[in-house]
């Protein structure tokens, strides 16, 4: 039922949390599934996956599945989630590139099952897809505290 109906199977599971329940246990036996019922997974919407945001830059998107609101300092943080294809959702293993990134990605559950059924279903890691350069832009002028440390 999962593959042929995914929002009916989570309206079924009764929330987020207990669908996160039920993905655990397909993770759990995730070597006695076919390969070509895995493929058909592959290119499903039947992962969970979750997106932050303030509630000033609410998502330009509706049709979210639940949101959980939490306090934060001035701001309200909203925690939406979507069943997404595999390609569609993150794993975050870099959560300071997460915190960037975070209002327009869409994350996995950050529990080591959950993210080894991502993974095994085609979702990226965040360090992966995320190129960090840096340029020089010129030479810092001298510094009198720089000056002293160089005559040490």
């Amino acid at each position: 039922m999962l593959i042929a109906d995914p929002a009916g199977f989570y309206s079924l599971a009764g929330g987020a949390e207990r669908f996160k329940a039920e993905l655990r246990q397909i993770a759990a036996s995730i070597n006695d599934i076919s390969p070509s019922t895995k493929q058909t997974m592959k290119r499903s919407p039947i992962l969970l996956g979750s997106r932050v945001t303030d509630e000033k830059n609410p998502p330009e998107k509706g049709g979210r599945r639940g949101s959980v609101a939490a306090e934060d300092e001035d701001d309200t943080i909203v925690v939406s989630y979507e069943l997404l294809r595999p390609d569609q959702i993150v794993i975050i293993d870099d959560v300071n590139t997460y915190a960037q990134f975070r209002d327009i990605l869409y994350g996995a559950p950050q529990e080591d099952i959950l993210e080894s059924l991502y993974a095994s279903l085609g979702s990226p890691r965040l360090g992966h897809l995320i190129k960090e350069e840096y340029k020089p832009v010129g030479e810092m002028g001298d510094s009198t505290d720089a000056a002293r440390l160089r005559k040490l």
